[in-house]
């Protein structure tokens, strides 16, 4: 991913960390699971991260301390708190509306955040997951494809980050362990899925 605005290892750090507890909504026939999709618009094209709502929920009680780069601004970096993000895709509308969370100025232009809530079919779901699945596929690179064992988050995480061919410029690892720790609880199936004009990155549990 071009580094615009919203880096793409700030993108993969929200993308694994947004991951699992895909609670379905019950008492209606056919069952649903809404989903939390956050957009960034900026000028080198919009990035939309999609992860289960009740996911988000469980990870703002239990804050991390992480910040993600966006930019930079006259010369300073502009960073923004994981945290926050996270509080405010929980609370984000569920009526599917989108509403704007915030913005952040950068020397490329203005970085506006937008969430709002999809409401899907649930994906199939079931017994101990023991590998992830992440494939990543760029513009002018090679597919990534990874399946991983499920053993030792911190060390799953920066895995998947030297693969990638991202280097995060602060410690992103609590946000990393936390979210792959919760991928764990959910059962089998897709869980993620993060997408950019020349990217598209999705995650699953086998």
């Amino acid at each position: 991913m071009r580094a615009a605005g919203f880096c793409a290892r700030a993108l993969l750090a929200i993308a694994l960390s947004l991951a699992g507890w895909g609670l379905l909504s019950t008492g209606a026939a056919s069952p649903t699971e809404d989903w939390v999709v956050l957009r960034v618009h900026q000028a080198g094209g919009d990035i939309t991260v999609e992860s289960p709502r009740a996911f988000v929920t469980a990870l703002s009680q239990d804050p991390t301390g992480v910040t993600l780069p966006v930019g930079h601004f006259k010369g300073k970096s502009v960073r923004m708190s994981a945290d926050r993000v996270v509080r405010l895709l929980r609370d984000a509308p569920t009526d599917g509306k989108e509403s704007l969370l915030f913005t952040r100025q950068t020397d490329q232009g203005p970085a506006s955040f937008y969430a709002r809530t999809v409401r899907r079919a649930p994906p199939s779901r079931g017994g101990m997951p023991l590998f992830l699945a992440f494939d990543m596929t760029r513009k002018g690179a090679a597919p990534v494809h990874l399946t991983l064992p499920l053993v030792g988050s911190a060390t799953l995480g920066k895995t998947l980050l030297t693969a990638s061919g991202f280097q995060p410029d602060s410690d992103v690892s609590p946000l990393l362990e936390r979210g792959l720790e919760c991928a764990r609880k959910i059962g089998t199936g897709p869980f993620l899925r993060a997408t950019a004009a020349d990217a598209d990155i999705s995650v699953a549990l086998q």
